[in-house]
């Protein structure tokens, strides 16, 4: 696929959440994207930090996104993250989205997040089923 085709096909894969208003995707290639979504009031959790299911659903959302670049349709069969640092208001949340592995009918994801300076706040590792048609 082309990198133009890739991004049609993550553009028709991502439903916009209210939450991720500025998630921008920065590099698009087969099995690797790279993204960025500033930290909003929409994102925080009561105690003024970026909400861990925040953070989780743009993992989610990123591992989706890459493995639409194999030009499949996909949905999340199992997921597990960990958080390593907060991130605040006014902070810019980088997601890096690689394919680890491709089968015929899974795809496993990792999924690393970094604040501005280059921290990493989460790691998180997915297993996305393959929608592919079959006969």
């Amino acid at each position: 696929m082309t990198e133009q085709e890739m991004r049609a096909a993550i553009a028709q894969h991502v439903k916009p959440l209210v939450c991720f208003e500025g998630l921008e995707l920065v590099r698009c290639e087969t099995g690797q994207i790279t993204a960025t979504a500033p930290v909003t009031e929409n994102s925080l959790n009561l105690y003024g930090n970026a909400h861990g299911g925040w953070l989780y659903a743009l993992c989610d959302t990123c591992s989706g996104m890459v493995t639409c670049t194999y030009g499949v349709p996909n949905v999340t069969l199992q997921a597990g993250i960990n958080y390593i640092k907060g991130a605040r208001p006014g902070d810019t949340v980088r997601v890096e989205a690689k394919t680890q592995h491709k089968g015929g009918q899974t795809a496993v994801n990792r999924v690393e997040l970094f604040n501005q300076a280059g921290e990493l706040l989460a790691t998180a590792n997915f297993t996305m089923y393959l929608m592919t048609r079959r006969g």
